[in-house]
């Protein structure tokens, strides 16, 4: 039997339903809750607030040790100015980042239906009222009423407030039934005084237990806020019931990376004043949807073009750079040159040699048949002159790629753009240099700021950002894309992918429910070091 059915055959036999709100029925996007108080510290700027509001409540508990528990009013006693002031502002944050849990939030609904008295108790020093306004305002209608351990002044780690309950509902013990995180305070306790209880594991744990790397990776960072934020936030995908395994590793790994991202590009966006931007084909998909959700409130228009490194090759017969630089690289350009155009032109198709052995062959073919190759080149040009064409509505466009080197998509689009009147700003993942190539002629931002290798495999990072179609291979007179025949990888791929691209969306769609409008950066050095855990 599942804990979700267990549960509820729990239920049907009890009267009155108890929860525990913090990890149980409500959930927060940090690893350790002191985290808040980091985070508030970062969002007001106000230095050495997290350390003293620790310290603070430490000093109310030894003031205050006549009672169990102690209020959110006698924590802010011990603190000072410019601390005062944020008290409201801690509350407000809680009220934002708290969140149900959708697996308790089933499990309440169903005590709701059955017609069960449910009540709350929760060690807890922020107010009851302020609780039990956040518990409404997240779903939780129908509650009869809210212990907590601040106002009664015992807790139930001490069975003190459980005591209270029964006192006040003057009811047996084994009317009762408990659910909560804590084994201790939420099982052990309330059955020694002979109230039923389950333990019901946090999504957090239930993270951290999966995988030892997950440990490991958060003991590394722990004292990284992004880090906390990043895998509270992933651990909320253990609160929903999905058996999908590809949308579960879509969430947990392409969701960080693809919101960081996009993220910075939103940011880097609005200053440089750029309202049209083209993610390119095919790492720009999923993308390009989270950028969307994230863009919603700002006057920015996406779209999804073609503009493969190939047609930089094809359509701007760019292969002797290629040839200097390296002889392998060479000799494939001028081989799909070649290949490309003969079966476009009677002489071409009749002269053109089966085997190309080497670039210096190659390149003397092209170089006798040149006006044949330029005038099939510029058919190709202005075919895809129009084509991205419908795209340009401003004098300033951004197209966005992750990885280059040469630089390939966008010098295509800066040619192309700048015969249009329109200039080109690249934005990239990571720009590794090469010595062939002149980077002051290009526009162009990366969120990786270091341009040395830090992926481990760069392969897992195509996999999770890449679409689920083929490669391209050309773009018809009508502006479709003609696609690469799939290879068996590309027909597993394409077949898992959807579920990927669908798991890296819900990331986004939960940090926003999680956050709002506060602002999360993570940096690619955070979610870099995530995935190479993966690898």
């Amino acid at each position: 039997m599942s804990l979700l059915n267990k549960i509820k055959s729990q239920i049907d036999m009890h009267d009155i339903i108890s929860f525990d709100i913090f990890d149980t029925l409500l959930l927060r996007p940090y690893v350790k809750p002191t985290d808040l108080f980091l985070h508030l510290e970062q969002i007001e700027n106000v230095a050495g607030f997290a350390k003293a509001r620790i310290e603070a409540e430490s000093i109310a508990r030894q003031i205050h040790k006549d009672k169990e528990d102690i209020t959110l009013d006698e924590i802010y006693n011990e603190l000072t100015e410019p601390f005062l002031s944020l008290k409201n502002k801690e509350m407000n944050l809680e009220r934002q980042v708290l969140q149900p849990n959708p697996e308790m939030k089933e499990v309440f609904d169903y005590a709701l239906k059955q017609g069960k008295r449910i009540i709350i108790v929760s060690d807890m020093y922020l107010p009851k009222k302020f609780l039990s306004d956040v518990l409404y305002k997240k779903g939780y209608e129908g509650i009869e009423k809210v212990y907590v351990s601040s106002e009664y002044e015992k807790m139930k780690y001490s069975g003190g407030l459980f005591s209270s309950v029964l006192s006040d509902l003057n009811v047996s013990p084994s009317c009762i039934l408990h659910m909560g995180d804590n084994e201790h305070s939420d099982v052990k306790v309330p059955k020694s005084l002979h109230i039923d209880a389950i333990w019901v594991p946090k999504p957090l744990d239930k993270f951290f237990n999966q995988d030892i790397r997950v440990a490991e990776f958060y003991k590394e960072n722990e004292r990284n806020l992004n880090i906390s934020i990043m895998l509270g936030v992933i651990s909320y995908v253990y609160a929903l019931d999905y058996s999908e395994y590809w949308k579960v590793f879509g969430f947990k790994y392409a969701g960080p990376v693809i919101y960081a991202y996009m993220n910075w590009l939103i940011q880097n966006l609005k200053a440089d004043k750029i309202k049209d931007v083209l993610f390119v084909a095919r790492d720009g998909y999923t993308l390009q949807k989270v950028f969307d959700i994230l863009s919603k409130n700002y006057d920015i228009k996406s779209n999804y073009i073609y503009a493969s490194r190939t047609f930089d090759i094809l359509f701007n017969l760019a292969y002797k750079s290629k040839i200097k630089v390296d002889e392998k690289e060479g000799i494939s350009c001028v081989r799909k040159i070649i290949d490309y155009y003969k079966s476009k032109d009677a002489i071409l198709e009749k002269e053109a040699p089966d085997i190309i052995e080497n670039c210096k062959q190659g390149a003397d073919f092209i170089e006798k048949h040149r006006q044949i190759f330029e005038r099939l080149a510029k058919k190709k040009k202005d075919n895809y002159t129009q084509y991205i064409g419908q795209f340009l509505k401003n004098d300033r466009v951004a197209m966005v790629d992750t990885c280059s080197i040469h630089m390939s998509s966008q010098r295509l689009l800066r040619d192309f753009c700048n015969s249009l009147g329109t200039n080109i700003f690249g934005y990239y993942w990571f720009v590794k240099y090469a010595n062939d190539v002149d980077y002051s002629n290009f526009n162009f931002k990366a969120f990786q700021l270091s341009h040395d290798w830090k992926f481990a495999d760069w392969d897992i990072m195509e996999f999770l950002i890449t679409s689920p179609e083929p490669p391209i291979e050309d773009i018809s007179e009508n502006g479709l894309p003609i696609h690469k025949e799939l290879t068996e990888y590309e027909k597993t791929r394409s077949t898992v992918y959807p579920f990927v691209s669908d798991g890296a969306i819900l990331f986004t769609e939960t940090l926003k429910q999680f956050f709002g409008d506060i602002q999360v950066l993570f940096s690619a050095e955070d979610v870099t070091e995530w995935i190479n855990k993966l690898a």
